[in-house]
């Protein structure tokens, strides 16, 4: 009796363990996905003047990259 509780309790452990995991990657996508939306935004908010002083079309992969070579 003692050992069927026993491993019970430790296959409990074991699932909470894994559940509270699958919750804290959630989170972590979560706010992946909403600093992902917000550089989105800054992008798209700045798309004017990017073009305007850089002569280019502003993409998150290259705009810093272009800025620097503007300012140095």
């Amino acid at each position: 009796m003692d050992e069927t509780r026993d491993a019970l309790h430790t296959e409990l452990a074991g699932l909470n363990a894994q559940a509270s995991t699958r919750a804290k990657l959630q989170l972590r996508r979560t706010e992946k996905a909403r600093k992902e939306e917000a550089v989105q935004s800054l992008v798209e908010r700045s798309r004017v003047n990017f073009k305007k002083y850089a002569k280019a079309e502003p993409s998150r992969e290259t705009m810093e990259g272009e800025v620097n070579g503007l300012i140095a």
